[in-house]
């Protein structure tokens, strides 16, 4: 079945993105909960906080936690995000060190360009606390800005060392045609296997036949075929079926061993894929379907019962948005309990729930922002803590909204007496305001959890 998760994972993200990429939100926080085993409960496990964005509503800061078994959050991780102009130039990732109740450099990735192009990836990592270099990837492109060559090194302690290295050769009208893989033995580079495409030409057009994969026969010094996997379309172009062969070396041909076909409905939008194993025939395996609508996307895979000759239902995976198309929650994945006919959890099933807010309300960041009092964020409710306001014995609205600004939450508080959010709303993100009628003292992007 992985066939089809990497499908589906995929068709997921690309969802997901365009809605990260809409340019009006941004996202907050992410809380991760695992899945109780039999049931349809959820149990929290992680949590993301996005502290900090740029003008792009980029994230410059995220915070990880996790559960601790006397139920308090304790910070795992940190990553910081450095840009230059359109590129991510560097990735930190901190640990924290509760022991000594501090940050400890755990990984650091760095990018590097050349005319808009990367050209070179460092990786180091800290097993004691101090930073140093691990791995190194350096890339190179053709004069239409393909990759060539990606070479892939790992750090001695006083130099790089060749490991592997990636190349590829391109048609002229700009696919790839060939790529090899190397590997560094003996201060000598050695083939280990390559990957062919073919194409065929539709109305002046490239379209991919199959791709072959060989593998270097060191006793032989020559190519072996190892895979072949060829694609066939409708009338409309449409991918709708592969098949994937593998090379019989005694009979030396290529035999069958699997083929996928997918689905479509009526407006040409994929709606399914299934996957069937040859044994001398065609015989049904597993088939996924998905489908989108009141803003969930479900997708569901199932397996072929030969005894019932029937699909039977085996996992299914779940994401919901809301109407400006971003993402709510992903849940995945769920089982199928046959003695109770019903889906459940199982201990690797997971939940992400997502946080966002308006690009105009962060963009209050860079802005001069009232700030009267001293409060826990993340904010557990009923906390207490106190703000400095001018009039002693005055008396002062609280309010907290949630990010489309609708209010949550209301109460008046006292001059140089303590205050407390008292309800508990909704884990997620939220706008606290603290004012008079003339003025407003405190504006604050609150986590509550």
């Amino acid at each position: 079945m992985r066939i089809y998760t990497s499908c589906i994972l995929l068709l997921f993200f690309g969802i997901a993105m365009q809605a990260q990429e809409s340019g009006i939100f941004i996202r907050d926080s992410i809380y991760c909960d695992r899945g109780v085993s039999g049931t349809l409960d959820f149990e929290p496990e992680t949590r993301i906080y996005f502290l900090r964005h740029d003008d792009q509503g980029r994230v410059l800061e995220e915070l990880h936690e996790r559960i601790q078994e006397d139920g308090s959050w304790r910070p795992q991780s940190r990553r910081l995000y450095t840009y230059d102009e359109d590129h991510l130039i560097e990735m930190h990732i901190q640990a924290w060190a509760a022991g000594m109740n501090a940050w400890l450099d755990a990984r650091k990735d760095q990018y590097h360009y050349e005319d808009g192009l990367l050209s070179e990836f460092v990786r180091q990592l800290a097993p004691n606390g101090q930073l140093r270099n691990d791995r190194r990837r350096q890339y190179t492109y053709n004069e239409l800005g393909n990759e060539t060559e990606v070479l892939l090194q790992q750090w001695t302690g006083s130099e790089w060392e060749n490991l592997s290295r990636k190349q590829v050769d391109y048609e002229d009208t700009g696919e790839p045609k060939i790529q090899g893989l190397q590997v560094w033995i003996n201060e000598a580079w050695r083939n280990v296997r390559s990957r062919e495409w073919l194409y065929e030409n539709i109305n002046f057009t490239p379209r991919l036949q199959s791709t072959i994969v060989r593998i270097w026969s060191q006793t032989d010094g020559a190519w072996q075929n190892r895979q072949r996997k060829t694609f066939i379309y409708d009338n409309d172009g449409l991918w709708i079926r592969s098949r994937i062969e593998e090379w019989d070396a005694d009979g030396e041909a290529w035999v069958n061993v699997d083929r996928m076909t997918y689905k479509y409905n009526n407006n040409n939008q994929p709606t399914g894929q299934y996957l069937e194993r040859w044994d001398g025939a065609w015989e049904n395996r597993g088939q996924v379907d998905y489908t989108f609508q009141n803003q969930q996307f479900l997708s569901r895979i199932q397996t072929w019962d030969a005894v019932s000759e029937d699909w039977t239902n085996f996992l299914r995976f779940r994401m919901e948005f809301d109407e400006q198309f971003l993402l709510q929650t992903r849940t995945g994945m769920q089982a199928w309990n046959a003695e109770e006919m019903a889906w459940e959890n199982r201990t690797y099933t997971q939940q992400y729930t997502h946080f966002w807010s308006e690009q105009l309300v962060n963009g209050v960041k860079d802005m001069e922002i009232p700030s009267a009092c001293a409060i826990p964020n993340p904010y557990p409710a009923g906390a207490p803590f106190f703000c400095d306001l001018p009039a002693v014995g005055g008396t002062y609205q609280l309010e907290l909204s949630d990010m489309l600004g609708r209010p949550v939450y209301q109460t008046n508080i006292r001059s140089g007496e303590s205050a407390s959010i008292d309800m508990h709303p909704a884990a997620g993100v939220y706008i606290l305001r603290i004012r008079d009628q003339q003025q407003l003292y405190h504006l604050q992007k609150l986590v509550v959890n």
